[in-house]
């Protein structure tokens, strides 16, 4: 009883795992070889504004400078009215954390494949987050985010949502779903120059269960014969109690 009672609360609790999220580095949080050590702003100086903080493997298309934003929630580090003393993902005070700003109105992509199900070619349904904050004391900031087909900017919009307006002291975030048939697709953050952004997720809902293929037994199975000699026993017994 007490086993069974431990797998029927283990049951729900596997069920509530979230899926995978497909983007990598999605919250800023996988630093470079040598990491940011600076409160607050962190990019590359001098020559500045060329290059910026390492973000692989997103890419930059546009922006003046990646800038790495360091935060612990004004335990040893305050950014003031710069932006959100936390990052998007709810990390506890007292830790650093990350999001990214870009210096300038700017665009960064990050690509994903979307695998087929097994036995089928039939989309599949995808979720998709971000979040965005405004910068600078009241700058009110503006954030897009697009699910496209192929690797890069320029492909079909499969999905968008955008939000204007972000707090500088909050986090506004967007989220939607779409349905993708098996391939590669790109995530797409467009933001305006006093925009911050963060937490960046695409996850799958599960494939379907494929239920086991019926294993055929060979007639001449010693096993197969067996229970049919057993078979006949029962009934030649059956027939010989009602004569």
């Amino acid at each position: 009883m007490h086993a069974l009672g431990l797998a029927a609360l283990a049951a729900p609790a596997l069920a509530q795992t979230p899926p995978a999220n497909l983007l990598v580095n999605g919250g800023f949080e996988v630093l470079a070889a040598t990491p940011p050590t600076t409160c607050g702003n962190n990019y590359t100086v001098p020559p500045w504004p060329a290059g910026g903080y390492p973000i692989s493997p997103w890419v930059m298309t546009s922006g003046n400078s990646t800038n790495l934003v360091a935060v612990d929630g004004n335990v040893t580090c305050n950014y003031g009215n710069s932006g959100p003393a936390t990052d998007a993902e709810g990390t506890p005070a007292g830790t650093r954390q990350h999001y990214l700003d870009l210096l300038a109105d700017g665009v960064v992509y990050q690509g994903f494949t979307v695998a087929a199900c097994p036995g089928s070619t039939v989309p599949r349904t995808a979720q998709y987050s971000g979040a965005f904050s405004g910068r600078d004391g009241g700058a009110a900031g503006t954030g897009t985010i697009q699910i496209v087909q192929g690797t890069g900017v320029g492909g079909a919009v499969m999905a968008s949502q955008s939000a204007t307006g972000a707090s500088y002291q909050g986090w506004t975030t967007l989220s939607g779903t779409v349905a993708l048939a098996p391939g590669d697709y790109s995530y797409v953050s467009t933001f305006t120059n006093p925009t911050n952004f963060d937490n960046a997720v695409v996850s799958l809902t599960p494939c379907p269960a494929v239920p086991p293929a019926p294993v055929a037994v060979p007639a001449n199975a010693p096993w197969a014969l067996l229970l049919a000699a057993l078979g006949v026993g029962w009934l030649a017994r059956r027939r010989f109690s009602r004569g």
